[in-house]
């Protein structure tokens, strides 16, 4: 997780925008994904991977064949991008 150059962000403006309300998901990914959080909060764990807290303006890629459990504690929008 990084914070996003101007150039990521208008890349990422080009990407589909993803919104969800305050839940508990367990997602498995079989593509790499790229996010730019636009609003809200969640705290996402993945085997393997440290505890992360996702918040506006952060940037993170999520590799292909984790395993995460998404806690969000405020509703999301995201721009994302499956590579």
């Amino acid at each position: 997780m990084r914070a996003p150059s101007d150039r990521d962000r208008d890349i990422a403006a080009d990407w589909p925008i993803y919104s969800t309300k305050i839940r508990k998901v367990a997602r498995a990914y079989k593509q790499k994904e790229t996010l730019l959080v636009l609003k809200g909060r969640a705290v996402v764990t993945c085997v393997g991977i440290p505890e992360t807290e996702l918040k506006f303006d952060d940037l993170a890629t999520i590799p292909r064949g984790a395993e995460c459990d998404w806690d969000v504690k405020e509703p999301m929008m995201m721009h994302y991008m499956f590579h």
